[in-house]
């Protein structure tokens, strides 16, 4: 007599077994469609700018610079705009005008020979300087502008000319963006000002995102 009992449980367990499972593939599904469209709050990696007054430069050999004669000026204000906002936590003490470090670069061509510590002097004594040193900047694979493929790389530097070895950069990090995200894309569907606009824009997210606290999106495409 108990057998017909346990054959009519059976069925209805499997059945609330298979609601449940179904129920968290729906769950899941649309956890997954949210975090496409959403942001996390990431946690700044490194003080060192916390408190310190700072200059942001930007370098680039002459063959880059050639193929994008503004590039430098572009980087240099928006990463100093970047690292000295208000509302950064932690935030910088202070920083030098990017127009005033583009001033100084281009009237001294000297500077790279200076030691950190000159260098720091001469931009109004900074405690902290900060280097961007542009290793590729490109639209397109060399000897075809048909196709934008294009990549930035780089490597953040940040050093401390009052420490013992103020030749050694107190944070570093490398840094390798490419845009667009789509394959085959050329200029009859992309501009190339917006492929130089979003090269220098993520770059700039990358080389300054270490230093506060910042929203990214779930599933990062650079």
């Amino acid at each position: 007599m108990n057998r017909p009992r346990w054959n009519c449980i059976a069925p209805v367990t499997a059945c609330a077994v298979s609601l449940l499972v179904g129920g968290c593939q729906l769950v899941g599904v649309a956890v997954e469609n949210y975090r496409k469209d959403a942001t996390k709050t990431v946690d700044a990696e490194s003080t060192v700018l916390e408190g310190k007054s700072f200059a942001a430069i930007v370098v680039a050999d002459r063959g880059i610079q050639g193929d994008f004669p503004a590039m430098v000026d572009d980087l240099t204000a928006t990463l100093t705009a970047r690292l000295s906002s208000s509302g950064n936590n932690p935030r910088a003490g202070g920083f030098i005008p990017a127009n005033d470090v583009l001033a100084y670069i281009y009237s001294s061509p000297a500077w790279t020979y200076k030691s950190k510590a000159e260098l720091a002097e001469a931009l109004g004594g900074v405690d902290r300087i900060v280097i961007l040193e542009i290793m590729e900047y490109r639209l397109h694979d060399p000897g075809n502008p048909y196709v934008w493929d294009g990549m930035a790389s780089g490597v953040i530097s940040v050093y401390d000319p009052s420490s013992p070895t103020p030749e050694l950069a107190i944070f570093e990090r490398t840094i390798s963006i490419r845009y667009p995200d789509e394959t085959g894309k050329g200029p009859n569907d992309t501009p190339a000002a917006l492929v130089y606009s979003q090269l220098g824009g993520r770059l700039i997210d990358r080389a300054s995102w270490p230093f506060y606290d910042h929203k990214e999106p779930y599933y990062p495409k650079y």
